[in-house]
């Protein structure tokens, strides 16, 4: 449900999946044929960029960044158990006060009507899927549910009730109206599984996740 807001090759924040994938989504728009606000962000990428490793790597850069991460946790402190560790510092997330208002709410630009051109991007994905001939099962993650002051009006601090609300109902439709599988597990985890913020689960909020998708595809496939 979260947008981009912000030029991700300018963006303060560096992030990386949307900085490597910029020629990927540059291919897919040309082939399939969709149009998001995000296509002139990307098309704005600096011409040194376009024609660097960063770009252009592929699965090397990939193997390099992999590399490093690792020799980087190793080199420091080669006992850590990282997947006990909170990815950014903080209190756990129920510790937190809900901000108000949220950061996505009704008021803000592209959600007033629900689903818009956006939502497109689902349908190349299943025709994409179609094409190779594998399965597309789309999953709606949990929200953390927070309660206590402002959790009347907003589910967490990112999400308002009454556009989250609109967003799911809207997501059902949408899914039944082009029989996309859909699996909602909004609701799914207690908040004590989630780490320090709402968007994070901890390693048992994990495992409950992913033994649910795999339940699920396993239906999807009729296997047991």
């Amino acid at each position: 449900m979260r947008a981009l807001k912000k030029n991700p090759v300018l963006d303060r924040h560096g992030c990386q999946f949307s900085l490597e994938s910029i020629s990927l989504i540059t291919d897919l728009q040309r082939r399939y044929d969709f149009n998001v606000w995000e296509m002139a962000q990307f098309a704005d990428a600096d011409a040194w960029y376009q024609s660097s490793i960063l770009a252009k790597g592929g699965r090397i850069r990939d193997w390099i960044n992999l590399l490093a991460r690792t020799l980087r946790s190793a080199l420091i402190n080669p006992s850590r158990d990282l997947t006990r560790e909170y990815l950014l510092p903080g209190e756990p997330v129920t510790q937190q006060p809900i901000k108000f208002p949220a950061e996505i709410t009704s008021e803000l630009p592209g959600y007033g009507t629900l689903p818009n051109s956006r939502w497109d991007l689902l349908l190349t994905g299943q025709r994409m899927a179609q094409e190779a001939g594998v399965p597309l099962l789309l999953v709606n993650e949990p929200i953390y549910i927070a309660s206590g002051p402002h959790s009347d009006v907003n589910y967490n601090s990112d999400y308002e009730r009454a556009v989250y609300d609109r967003f799911r109902n809207a997501l059902t439709t949408f899914t039944q109206d082009h029989q996309l599988r859909y699996l909602d597990l909004w609701n799914h985890l207690p908040p004590e599984e989630f780490s320090n913020t709402a968007l994070h689960y901890n390693l048992q909020g994990n495992i409950h996740i992913a033994r649910e998708i795999m339940q699920e595809l396993q239906a999807f496939n009729g296997l047991h």
